[in-house]
């Protein structure tokens, strides 16, 4: 029964669609496009895209949450295609835990997007993405600390647990979908994104005991984004992001100025922010040279739970890669 009531515990208070924790998120989302909408799958130009994204997070209040992603895309039939259409396959892994490992989650996508051109000079698009994700939810027993284990000298991990198992472990299969419209505005160099998803289709129960039936909530999804020349060299790119899961949700909006040192390989800067409305500012600073660009930011807490942990801390490194061509800015989610 005591182990019952621990699981029961985590259930309630870790897993998505309650107030204290809605699921794994990321201030870089634009590092983690699948994750985000399976329709931003091949919405770069290019041959294909490599992205990485990786986020602790109170790192000085105890153990903290370590998030990771790796996701890879390219293009099919390109040659094939109409000029401007776009079919895109993509694979994204993304592993997240606490509580030393206690905690962990897994999951691996795979996606499929079909972007088309809407108009005869290509300025506008519309994307369509579909995606299947294998997940793994577990509690690792080992990595835990319980009172049979605690001495006068503090807590034996190689004691007793008093328990007869080690794992609890969950596995299931869901479906996401997304839509993305794309638009270019001729000359200017003006350009907008926005779009919608939905994941967790498939709302199927989660929970890592047969004593409870956890449905997973859906996840819904909008945002948008663009950029603004302001001279030859220079730019302003703007984003907004919102998610809505059961009871919870998260608002991030955020601008970030870019110049460009060398037109010839995009050698340039990025330096802005966002805010995640009622929780965090997020200072961003971004290096790009010849189809490779870096991201760091570091969210400064704003909400209560500054004074509830005595922290304010979570910093997130991203690298995403593609091929450059001067002839496009190569810029993914332009930012």
């Amino acid at each position: 029964m005591r182990i019952v009531k621990y699981i029961l515990f985590l259930l309630l208070y870790l897993l998505p669609g309650n107030s204290i924790a809605q699921t794994f998120h990321f201030s870089q989302f634009h590092a983690v496009p699948m994750a985000l909408n399976p329709a931003l799958t091949g919405d770069f130009d290019g041959n294909y895209r490599l992205s990485a994204n990786y986020r602790s997070q109170w790192v000085y209040g105890g153990t903290p949450y370590l998030t990771g992603s790796f996701g890879a895309e390219l293009h099919l039939l390109k040659d094939q295609m109409s000029e401007g259409n776009k079919l895109g396959i993509g694979l994204h892994i993304l592993s997240d835990q606490s509580n030393g490992g206690g905690l962990q989650y897994n999951a691996v996508s795979a996606s499929f997007a079909y972007h088309h051109v809407l108009d005869e000079d290509g300025n506008q698009t519309l994307g369509l993405g579909f995606q299947g994700t294998y997940h793994q939810r577990l509690i690792n027993l080992s990595k835990l600390n319980f009172e049979e284990q605690f001495t006068s000298s503090g807590f034996i991990n190689t004691l007793p647990t008093g328990e007869t198992f080690n794992t609890l472990n969950k596995k299931y299969f869901d479906m996401n979908i997304g839509m993305v419209y794309n638009y270019s505005a001729p000359g200017s160099g003006f350009k907008y994104f926005m779009g919608a998803s939905v994941y967790n289709l498939l709302q199927p129960n989660i929970a890592l005991t047969d004593k409870v039936n956890y449905q997973l909530p859906l996840r819904l999804t909008g945002h948008l984004g663009g950029e603004i020349p302001l001279g030859e060299q220079t730019a302003m790119k703007f984003s907004a992001t919102y998610m809505q899961m059961a009871k919870a949700s998260d608002c991030t909006l955020g601008t970030a100025f870019a110049y460009t040192f060398n037109p010839e390989t995009g050698t340039g800067i990025l330096l802005g922010g966002w805010y995640r409305v009622g929780d965090a500012a997020i200072p961003y600073i971004g290096l790009r040279a010849k189809g490779m660009q870096l991201g760091f930011t570091y969210d400064v807490t704003t909400s209560n739970l500054k004074t509830l942990s005595q922290t304010h801390n979570a910093f997130e490194l991203s690298i995403s890669f593609s091929p450059f061509n001067s002839k496009y800015s190569n810029d993914g989610n332009w930012y």
